[in-house]
């Protein structure tokens, strides 16, 4: 999990600063088996991408919220 959300800051840091980002596996167009191998060396940011991120990080919360209530009781 660490290491995904590693990731997920990157592309962020990437996407709000920088001309390309970095081609990590959790992008749709590094994984995508028809991109060229030039778009998996400089991929771009695909709706796809916002969503898995949004979904990962809401799992992220409730797992961590559930955790807390548990704990608080």
């Amino acid at each position: 999990m660490v290491d995904v959300i590693g990731m997920w800051l990157r592309i962020r840091h990437d996407a709000h600063g920088h001309a390309t980002v970095h081609a990590l596996p959790i992008l749709t167009a590094v994984r995508d088996p028809k991109a060229s191998a030039k778009l998996k060396a400089a991929p771009t940011l695909r709706l796809t991408d916002a969503i898995d991120c949004r979904n990962f990080f809401t799992s992220v919360v409730r797992v961590t919220a559930e955790a807390a209530a548990g704990y608080v009781g």
